[in-house]
């Protein structure tokens, strides 16, 4: 079954050992005391919100050097030195936010919607409070209904649900709501999984086990159908080639931000196009929004502006690339393909691409 794009039956749980990676938890970092008491049993404590502020962002530690938190076993819980106003910790946002609980509390839905809610937008709008921090806000009124959220759990939940290292092109540090609408499916699936286990400890091995995968090489494309090789590659690169009949080379690697830099060889020189985050985004927000979209990539067209909508003349119109770049478009067409997120309708003219969230398939 396909839910918002998320194939709730194609969960692959064979390498997920949720106790064992529950106990690579970095317990040091986020103790446990503190998230119990303020977040799943809702202790009422001065600046609650705060004090989770400086938990989630790894600012609160076991002692009573500079005390923030008495805990219900009577156990002083520190800020460490970073949490000040100065480190890019935002405290003085998590400070007002926790100042403002009650009212925020009042508008936070009590059925997890499907379009980002204003209070959403309001925590947001907080200097240095991000998607993240603000999903983290929403987790901490109200666990039961919204999930803890980041960058490690999603990375599990694209790995778990064979997304594989789509997460490469479609996820990256631009976050938004139907991401987490999406992962909000998957960990009550996850909870109905594991009855007997309580939603922090999943989230847990879930957040390990997403953070063990940063550690490893972000270019790597699981998919072994990709056409691709390491022989005469520079070093860092991933060699691939193009689709269709006159497959040309070319090198491609993934930052830690999530940025796409494609490197071509051409006898006049060489070309470097980067690719931010941000731009995969917003394309694969325009292929999620399209059926089959042409390749579209003729330069001769693109600069005369008679080239037919598709890929190319996306680059070109929307993400303002030069029109002698609008040729990337069959190499982020192969990537996404070789990644199980496009299809292809196998011509070699007259190339058409879908997302496979249209198609209900990933592979």
């Amino acid at each position: 079954m396909l839910i918002n794009g998320w194939n709730s039956e194609g969960m692959n749980m064979v390498d997920f050992d949720l106790f064992a990676w529950e106990r690579k938890y970095n317990l040091e970092k986020y103790p446990t005391e503190p998230y119990l008491d303020l977040v799943v049993k809702q202790r009422n404590y001065p600046g609650r919100i705060a004090i989770m502020g400086a938990w989630k962002t790894g600012c609160l530690r076991l002692g009573d050097t500079n005390m923030a938190y008495l805990s219900l076993t009577k156990k002083p819980y520190s800020y460490t030195d970073r949490w000040n106003y100065d480190a890019p910790v935002a405290r003085r946002s998590w400070e007002e936010i926790s100042d403002q609980e009650p009212q925020l509390r009042d508008h936070i839905p009590s059925v997890f919607p499907t379009f980002e809610p204003d209070v959403f937008q309001r925590i947001k709008s907080f200097d240095r409070i991000g998607f993240v921090y603000s999903a983290f806000v929403l987790h901490c009124i109200s666990p039961a209904i919204y999930p803890l959220f980041d960058q490690h759990v999603f990375r599990a939940f694209l790995q778990l649900n064979h997304y594989q290292d789509s997460r490469v092109f479609s996820s990256g540090p631009t976050w938004d709501w139907d991401g987490y609408l999406q992962y909000k499916h998957f960990f009550e699936e996850m909870k109905a999984k594991y009855k007997q286990i309580e939603f922090w400890r999943i989230d847990r091995a879930l957040w390990a086990y997403g953070k063990s995968l940063k550690t490893q090489s972000p270019n790597r494309i699981v998919n072994s159908n990709i056409s691709s090789s390491r022989i005469d590659a520079p070093g860092g690169w991933i060699t691939s080639r193009t689709l269709g009949s006159k497959e040309k080379l070319f090198y491609w690697k993934i930052d830690n931000d999530g940025n796409l830099t494609i490197y071509r060889k051409f006898k006049s020189g060489e070309k470097y196009n980067t690719v931010t985050s941000q731009y995969l985004c917003r394309l694969n927000c325009y292929m999620k929004n399209a059926k089959w979209v042409p390749l579209a990539n003729n330069v001769e067209k693109l600069n005369n502006g008679t080239e037919v909508a598709g890929l190319g003349t996306f680059l070109v119109n929307e993400l303002r690339y030069p029109p002698a770049d609008g040729q990337i478009a069959s190499h982020l067409a192969a990537l996404h393909y070789h990644a199980g997120i496009w299809g292809w309708n196998r011509k070699q003219k007259g190339m058409e691409f879908i997302h496979k969230r249209l198609t209900g398939k990933r592979h």
